[in-house]
């Protein structure tokens, strides 16, 4: 049994592009936080403190958001000081928090605050989105969620509704 017509090759299409691109998000997200984490083992790990929250303009939003400024000591105890690329609003930290940082020995312009929002972030956004696509691509294919019905054909030509 089979859906007749055009449509129901439509509706297939539309599903399984749903699909494809959530599991590509997924595959993102995974390769991202396979990355991330293999930086952060390669890393040093520090205590650090927020010693400022940098009010940023984000021109897309016509928002604004917050970066912490963090300071850390390296490994010969001179103390460094790095601003976070990752703004958010509300404002993750506050001045004078203590704050788990790391670094690559020789590179720390990169280092980075232990937190979620800091570290994983837009992993957990495409994760989020793929598990979203692919979510909806699973309502297509069920035609009594998706609201479309199904006509059957029989081997006498005859059609039946679901």
């Amino acid at each position: 049994m089979q859906a007749s017509g055009r449509g129901g090759a439509a509706w297939r299409v539309i599903r399984w592009t749903f699909v494809c691109v959530g599991v590509l998000f997924l595959g993102r997200a995974a390769a991202g936080a396979l990355a991330t984490e293999s930086r952060l083992r390669a890393s040093l790990a520090v205590d650090g403190r927020i010693v400022a929250v940098v009010q940023m303009h984000k021109a897309i939003h016509s928002g604004l958001t917050y970066a912490p400024v963090f300071r850390f000591p390296l490994e010969d105890g001179r103390p460094f000081t790095v601003q976070s690329g990752v703004h958010a609003n509300p404002p993750e930290f506050r001045g004078g928090e203590r704050v788990k940082v790391y670094y690559q020995r020789g590179h720390p312009e990169g280092a980075v605050i232990d937190s979620v929002g800091q570290l994983w972030r837009d992993d957990l956004a495409l994760a989020f989105a793929g598990l979203v696509f692919i979510a909806f691509g699973t309502v297509l294919s069920n035609p009594r969620l998706s609201g479309r019905r199904v006509v059957v054909v029989t081997g006498d030509g005859s059609a039946a509704s679901d």
